[in-house]
């Protein structure tokens, strides 16, 4: 290891601050909390180190419609925390509007209030698609098994009626 000297950086070769290294590892700590929650759904859910300085953005990198950009702060500036959802959205070639804003209420004690903050339009739609019909009307293939089925099904009881 080389024996530079790191006098410059405030006396410590460390680049952050205490300060900062534990607001760090308080966002990562959130972060891999919010990946848990997302894999016991289902979810591939990856924490995106360094996020938003390299090709992916946000925070959270999953196979969900929106950017994931998580903040665990005591005093969130929610205007400056939405505007960079977006940004990130934007950037990392999502639509501007596909961002989730993800918070942690700092007032409860280990994650127990969570809360997703998303455009309006955003909301209404996926208010939308829950309200829509879970099943479609059969289309003509799907029609013709369930016919076969249904045939198949008949012999089935007459054959256990014997």
């Amino acid at each position: 290891m080389s024996s530079r000297n790191y006098n410059h950086c405030s006396g410590n070769i460390s680049f952050l601050s205490k300060s900062m290294t534990t607001t760090v590892e308080k966002g990562d700590r959130f972060v891999k909390h919010i990946n848990s929650l997302l894999k016991e759904c289902g979810y591939r859910a990856k924490s995106e180190i360094g996020s938003g300085n390299k090709l992916f953005k946000g925070d959270v990198r999953v196979a969900l419609p929106f950017l994931l950009e998580c903040k665990d702060h005591k005093k969130l500036s929610w205007l400056a925390s939405i505007d960079q959802a977006k940004k990130q959205a934007e950037i990392g070639n999502y639509d501007r509007d596909k961002w989730a804003l993800v918070v942690n209420d700092s007032r409860v004690a280990n994650y127990q209030s969570l809360y997703a903050v998303v455009d309006f339009s955003e909301f209404i739609e996926l208010l939308q698609r829950n309200r829509a019909p879970k099943v479609k009307e059969p289309d003509r293939d799907l029609a013709y098994l369930l016919r076969q089925q249904n045939e198949i099904n008949k012999k089935i009881i007459k054959h256990l009626n014997k």
